[in-house]
């Protein structure tokens, strides 16, 4: 398909409002979108109330707990739930219920075997982490505390077993339910007049209580379509291609890094753990734009998924653009009016000390615009089969995050940490064009 044709579908059916209806992508993304956004609310007004209780500097020791715990968590944790819907679709369309539930058993044989290696290799690494990056006991200590959380992340094929079965709804439950176990838990230290710790485990604990949840979820629906007994499957299965699926894929998502957890500890290097909260209030605003994406993005990608499958690539390339261009619209206004109303709700809500960064927060709010419109472009790549590919591109474009921040960072501290993610973001969807370009001109459908 050349670029002009593809211009030429994305206008004609951008605007189709009897086909958006009647979508299941859309569909499913309401549902999801429906629960995450109660779920950030009632999140929101939790960080609202551990900001004011524990002060930005505490504030500062809790984010990087929780950065840390889920940085080893992302280099650790398999993907599996990729691999599952790739490959359990392919065995469910063709009638091989049992080699499905061999799938399920190695799938959660990866991530619990990745749970307590992630776990293990967080707590005992964090002193070295912790001289290396300056940090106080006290970090080291909650980071230690926070470590935790992965044991109780083995949840991959879970969310590819609800994903892969439209079960979006017992997703949007899962994240409403976490939230306001964190909301008790927050309002309840605040009570209490809990210091850092006591926060700490809040938040812990709720995030531990939505995974045990969702593993349940998905046991329930493992038994109503029939798919029990899954840890006594004698299916023999390829496990070479399962595996080895699952493996890019995370080393994909652990390229990824840079950009999703280390500007968190650059903020802390060049400037101060007080910045640290400042930042993560920042992110956490900025999930207005981000997070209605997630759920958006779990749908596409088992979506593109089938629609590869059964060799529509015409019509896979116009939903992508589509997307595109629809986040693009959204996000941008709602940065845009954010932005502008900063100056009166950003320290109204959060603080006095947030009138200095008005300037910061517009920079990064537009940032992350671009990078929310772009997302679609990553399950498409990985639907198509593209999968080193996309790693490849992951890996170029967060080198070049880690040269820019170092050099950006160092002069212009926290303007100079969101200039290079800016980069990245026009760095991974500029190359993301091109494969794509590339792949659908080429007339050969990836596998």
């Amino acid at each position: 398909m050349k670029t002009s044709e593809i211009l030429f579908t994305l206008t004609r059916t951008l605007w189709s409002p009897k086909k958006l209806l009647k979508s299941s992508v859309l569909r499913n993304t309401i549902v999801l979108l429906g629960g995450d956004a109660s779920a950030r609310i009632i999140s929101l007004v939790a960080l609202t109330i551990t900001v004011r209780s524990l002060g930005t500097a505490s504030f500062g020791v809790l984010v990087l707990a929780e950065t840390y715990a889920k940085l080893l968590d992302r280099i650790f944790t398999f993907q599996s739930w990729a691999a599952l819907i790739r490959f359990g679709s392919m065995a469910l369309g063709e009638g091989k219920p049992d080699e499905f539930r061999g799938y399920i058993r190695l799938g959660y044989t990866l991530d619990c075997l990745s749970a307590i290696t992630g776990a293990a290799v967080a707590y005992f690494v964090a002193p070295a982490v912790g001289g290396l990056m300056g940090w106080s006991d006290e970090i080291v200590i909650a980071c230690r505390l926070y470590s935790f959380l992965i044991l109780f992340n083995a949840t991959g094929t879970s969310t590819g077993i609800l994903r892969l079965t439209d079960n979006f709804s017992m997703l949007a439950v899962q994240r409403f339910t976490y939230s306001l176990i964190r909301i008790a838990g927050v309002m309840t230290v605040t009570l209490y007049h809990g210091g850092l710790i006591s926060f700490l485990l809040a938040w812990l604990l709720s995030e531990c209580a939505g995974y045990i949840f969702l593993n349940l979820c998905a046991q329930y629906v493992i038994s109503k379509n029939g798919w029990g007994s899954w840890w006594s499957s004698t299916s023999r299965l390829p496990k070479k291609p399962f595996i080895t699926f699952a493996i890019w894929t995370n080393v994909t998502s652990t390229i990824d890094i840079p950009v999703k957890f280390l500007d968190v500890f650059f903020v802390s290097y060049f400037v101060s753990v007080d910045a640290t909260g400042i930042y993560k209030i920042f992110q956490q605003v900025s999930h207005v734009l981000k997070k209605p994406t997630e759920p958006l993005i779990q749908v596409l990608y088992p979506h593109f998924s089938n629609m590869n499958v059964h060799s529509r690539p015409r019509h896979l390339l116009r939903s992508a653009l589509k997307a595109v261009l629809a986040l693009a619209l959204v996000a941008f206004a709602t940065a845009t009016v954010l932005s502008a109303s900063s100056p009166i709700w950003l320290p109204q809500i959060f603080g006095p000390v947030f009138r200095k960064y008005v300037l910061e927060f517009t920079i990064f709010m537009l940032v992350q615009a671009y990078a929310v419109a772009v997302t679609p472009l990553s399950p498409l790549i990985v639907a198509r089969g593209l999968v080193r590919e996309n790693f490849l591109i992951q890996a170029a474009a967060n080198t070049a995050f880690l040269l820019c921040i170092w050099i950006l960072g160092s002069k212009f501290g926290f303007v100079g940490v969101i200039s290079a993610i800016g980069v990245h973001a026009f760095i991974s969807s500029s190359l993301r064009l091109l494969m794509i370009n590339k792949n659908f001109n080429s007339g050969d459908r990836a596998v």
